[in-house]
Formats: structure tokens, sequence, C-alpha cells
């Protein structure tokens, strides 16, 4: 049998201790890995594949304009660690509430924001405060660069101010859909190839 396959970014490497970290987003008895990271033990069997992505902050005059959801908090994490001292820009990211955000150590010219979709009235769908935060912003002036990573619908709309707004070059951006709401892992890794899927209409 095929095993079943799930996407995750690294979080760290310990080579002296031959170890690595991966954050998981756990919903309950939700989904396939977050249940079996939360039953996991010592002794457990995981089996990895080489990685891919690759991205790296652009470096000289640029702003950098970092946002997503929950699901990209670790690629973020490794985004803004990679940015020089000196580096300026903001950093936005989308998630249920203050429990769940990570420790983020951007530089001093760097601004991190932190939206929270458990409110008063009830949680908010999934990328709506995240791209009415971009929406609301005025783009940088010159150079920038564009690290965007969350859920589908929201990154397509995002794709779209960054690019078709903003008018920035595709080469200076890493735009990615890591999910989509309402649909199984199986099936969103079935739409990248459908039109659906594609965050760009080619």
């Amino acid at each position: 049998d095929v095993p079943s396959r799930r996407t995750y970014t690294i979080r760290d490497v310990d080579e002296a201790a031959r170890t690595i970290a991966i954050d998981f987003v756990v919903h309950g008895d939700e989904g396939l890995a977050g249940p079996w990271a939360s039953a996991a033990r010592p002794g457990d069997r995981l089996s990895l594949s080489l990685p891919g992505g690759g991205y790296a902050p652009a470096d000289g005059d640029v702003t950098h304009v970092i946002v997503g959801d929950d699901s990209a908090l670790p690629a973020i994490s490794r985004a803004v660690e990679a940015l020089r001292s000196d580096a300026r820009g903001v950093v936005i990211v989308e998630v249920d509430d203050e429990q769940s955000q990570l420790p983020l150590t951007a530089p001093a010219g760097v601004d991190v924001r932190w939206l929270h979709r458990a409110g008063p009235s009830g949680s908010a769908h999934p990328g709506t405060l995240l791209v009415a935060a971009v929406e609301a912003m005025a783009r940088p002036d010159g150079a920038v660069d564009v690290f965007a990573h969350g859920e589908r619908t929201a990154i397509k709309r995002l794709g779209a101010i960054f690019h078709g707004e903003w008018g920035i070059g595709r080469q200076e951006m890493s735009v990615s859909a890591y999910w989509a709401h309402g649909r199984a892992e199986d099936a969103f890794q079935a739409e990248k190839r459908e039109a659906v899927g594609k965050i760009f209409a080619d």
C-alpha cells in the first residue's frame, strides 16, 4: 500500500543530536497528521522525502511582505529568521486566537501583526482577516519581496492583489496554497492540477 502523505515545513535541524523539529496544527481528532502527532511516541516510524521549496528572502533594498495563516507559521518563522538585521517590512499572520501565536523574533524594521479569527461574535472564515489586512495596505515604495502562503481562496486573492494591483512580478513572490477550506488533503492535492487549484489563471 502507498503510505498516506502530508507536506510539512521542517522547523529546525539539530545535526549534532540528529533530530528535526516539525510544528503541527492540531484540530482535535480531525485530519491525519495532527492526531498522529498527538499520539506519537518514541520509536514510532515516520518516513520523509526530499524537501521542496527553498524560499530565501530577497537581498538588497527591498520591503518584505510576509503573510500567511497558521498552516504557514513554520515557513513564516524560517523566513523571518532569514531576514537581514537591517531588513524592513511587515509580517501578518492569521491564527485562531492569542494562544495559537508562536514567538517570532523579527528585525527592528519589520512590523509583526497577529490577526485572531476567534472573536466575541464567532470565528471569522479562514483567510478573511488576512485578505482584509492586505487590502487595507498601501503598496510600499520601491522593490517589494512577497511571501504569501496559506488557505487557497485567500492566497488566490492575495496573489491578485500583489501581482495585479501592486504590479509585483511573479519572480519577486513566493505564493503557495497549503490547504483549501472544506477540502480533504487528498482532494486538495488532486485539484492542484486543475483550474480551481491554480493561484494564477494562465
